[in-house]
């Protein structure tokens, strides 16, 4: 498959409508979830899995709030850029 013939789920014909709602779903789960991150009850709420985690327990040298405010930036971030386009994040040489 060409990037020509890669249908973006808002454009596309046919059953590509359900990924359309699929990715708005999305954004309002990422956006919704980063901003909770950024209350205090939120930060507490998370801090024990944060500390239990292998991935995610280097975030402790940030703190209980820095630990989530640098998770909720992430998902954020992840919000903002799940509605663009795909070949607006490609590289076009």
């Amino acid at each position: 498959m060409t990037l020509e013939e890669f249908n973006v789920a808002e454009r596309g014909a046919g059953s590509y409508w359900p990924l359309s709602i699929l990715r708005w779903v999305m954004v309002l789960i990422f956006f919704s979830f980063g901003i909770q991150k950024f209350t205090p009850q939120s930060a507490e709420g998370i801090a024990v899995y944060i500390s239990n985690s292998p991935l995610v327990s280097w975030l402790s040298i940030f703190g209980v709030r820095g630990e989530a405010y640098v998770l909720g930036v992430i998902e954020l971030t992840t919000a903002v850029l799940l509605p663009r386009e795909r070949s607006s994040l490609s590289y076009q040489p």
